[in-house]
């Protein structure tokens, strides 16, 4: 997509330091996660997805709140992907009432 001309926003708490992350131009990385709702404190669960918890707490933002923080309130979202590892039930419908 960013080959194409469009800006890419990529968004995980888990990855850390960006600093070591290789992206091509027009790709905006943050370490934050999308959620149901905003807190700087989320410990994930222990499942499948995530084999331990290093004690890490990770930094949370609903879609709404991401769009404000960003400014961009006036720019449409023309795609959104997400992989929330198991999380997007929790998250579908705060994105459907607090953004749309």
């Amino acid at each position: 997509m960013a080959n194409l001309g469009c800006d890419v926003f990529a968004f995980d708490p888990s990855m850390g330091n960006t600093g070591e992350h290789v992206r091509p131009s027009g790709v905006h990385f943050y370490p934050i996660g999308l959620g149901s709702k905003s807190m700087d404190d989320f410990t994930p669960r222990i499942d499948n997805y995530v084999k331990k918890n290093s004690g890490q707490k990770w930094k949370i933002r609903t879609l709404g709140d991401l769009v404000k923080e960003l400014h961009h309130s006036e720019r449409p979202i023309d795609m959104l992907k997400i992989d929330v590892e198991s999380y997007e039930w929790e998250i579908i419908p705060n994105i459907y009432y607090k953004v749309v």
